[in-house]
């Protein structure tokens, strides 16, 4: 029986026993506190936990280590200007997306004071009903109260290489048959020529 169960009055419960037992292991850990805290230094199994405390708004399990760490890290600046418009820079730029924010004001033709439109760019990657819809939470969730998202709009670019050949081909098909005998016909006729000689004076008398 370890240290901790002899610790315990000889009464306590199950669930007692073993939280106990839990306790005994986190004393043993060999990785200091203060690492479980920074973001830079806690164990990467450990990261999910470390996010929720510092209230994340995504997370994904598919993004590499340093994006996970970034995103703990950029947590506290999100929420330190939540409600603003740098918020939802911030939260599409931590998404690694090209946008641009349109307020009412911007352009020549106004809108509805007090809204906003939004045009997001992914380059070489589709998009899907879930990422939209991810999207919208975290703009609106980010966004002052006072603003209303009246467009979202998201252009996907790719970009690649594209081989185009020619072949130009020419020529001519020329056919040579054997010569072949032909009949020669000689037709005679007898050319007759004729002429005629008529000469006379004009005289006139007054």
């Amino acid at each position: 029986m370890n240290t901790a169960n002899h610790l315990l009055p000889s009464g306590s419960s199950s669930l007692e026993k073993r939280a106990a037992e839990c306790l005994r292991i986190a004393t043993q850990n060999d990785i200091p506190i203060p690492h479980l805290i920074n973001p830079h230094k806690c164990p990467t199994a450990l990261l999910p936990y470390l996010a929720w405390a510092f209230s994340v708004d995504r997370w994904e399990e598919y993004w590499p280590e340093s994006v996970k760490r970034q995103a703990i890290i950029q947590s506290y600046q999100i929420h330190k200007k939540k409600g603003t418009v740098s918020a939802v820079r911030r939260i599409v730029e931590s998404l690694g997306y090209d946008f641009e924010i349109r307020e009412w004001f911007v352009g020549k033709k106004t809108k509805e004071p007090g809204t906003f439109r939004l045009f997001v760019e992914l380059k070489n990657q589709g998009v899907n009903s879930s990422l939209y819809e991810e999207l919208i939470r975290l703009v609106e969730d980010a966004k002052p109260v006072s603003r209303h998202m009246t467009e979202l709009a998201i252009v996907v670019t790719a970009k690649g290489k594209l081989n185009i050949s020619t072949v130009t081909h020419s020529g001519e098909i020329i056919s040579i048959f054997p010569k072949q005998p032909t009949k020669t016909t000689t037709v005679q006729r007898l050319l007759k020529i004729a002429t005629a000689s008529h000469s006379g004076d004009i005289i006139t008398i007054y």
